[in-house]
């Protein structure tokens, strides 16, 4: 996947009462790659460093690698998902789950012939992959068994997306969908697009937000992906690594730091 969160060169913390950012007291002094929540921890996985989570809003952390390769063993964090009881890691060595908020983890990824995870989401109940070469594979019992379902080979598929029964996946090659839950794909209207490397895609009632991490910033389309729109300014960081929707917010993530997107004035503001 991108690098999710690379604009974090320490844990952050968000406070919306007052809006304001505050460096905690976590693990400092190395990128933080990835983030995600669930109901009771915020994880973070560090660059050469692993994962590490906390339960007081990152005030503290605990390092929380049991199962995981050892780093700095050339282990590159792609994916971090939770969902329900779960946590997700996928790696460029496989996927790994735990199911106890990582007090450990298991790899559930040895029957996947392509292991580099770049991107996952879980869908009615199945975990849905995207690989470094272009791979889907779906298992319906959380990893015990999988099964290759698709295949954008050789094209790498950098992130998930999906609206209603539609599945999108960001590539190196434009935005493909699918709308059998990822055995086929089609390619979006991507001719139009300002730029085919794609690392990130936010679906938003009929519009449709799409990163690029080459040099293109961010663009929008209204209609399904027919026509599409620059939203960034050219005084900008070119490239944007993620992008994040809170409440009626959009953030992205770039080279030189955080924006946030108002839409009210259609202009960006540097956090």
């Amino acid at each position: 996947m991108k690098f999710n969160t690379l604009l974090f060169l320490v844990v952050l913390l968000c406070t919306v009462t007052n809006a304001q950012w505050k460096q905690t007291s976590g693990p400092t002094g190395a990128i933080v790659e990835l983030l995600a929540t669930n109901q009771v921890y915020i994880f973070a996985a560090l660059y050469e460093h692993g994962i590490f989570r906390s339960s007081d809003e990152g005030s503290t952390w605990q390092e929380v690698n049991i199962g995981l390769p050892k780093v700095p063993d050339y282990v590159t964090y792609n994916t971090l998902v939770t969902y329900d009881k779960y946590v997700l890691l996928g790696t460029n060595k496989g996927l790994y789950i735990s199911k106890n908020d990582g007090d450990n983890w298991l790899s559930i990824g040895d029957q996947l012939y392509d292991k580099n995870v770049t991107t996952l989401i879980v869908r009615k109940n199945k975990i849905i992959v995207g690989t470094y070469w272009g791979h889907v594979f779906n298992s319906s019992d959380f990893g015990k068994n999988w099964s290759d379902i698709g295949n954008l080979s050789p094209i790498r598929i950098n992130t998930f997306a999906e609206k209603n029964d539609t599945l999108f996946a960001g590539t190196y090659n434009g935005v493909y969908f699918s709308i059998d839950e990822g055995f086929n794909w089609n390619p979006l209207h991507n001719d139009g697009m300002y730029s085919q490397s794609i690392s990130d895609i936010i679906i938003e009632g009929n519009k449709i937000y799409v990163s690029s991490d080459n040099g293109h910033g961010v663009s929008v389309s209204t209609d399904g992906g027919y026509h599409w729109n620059s939203i960034w300014n050219k005084q900008m960081p070119e490239i944007v690594y993620s992008l994040k929707r809170v409440g009626e917010k959009i953030y992205a993530g770039t080279t030189r730091g955080l924006y946030k997107y108002d839409k009210s004035s259609s202009s960006w503001n540097y956090l």
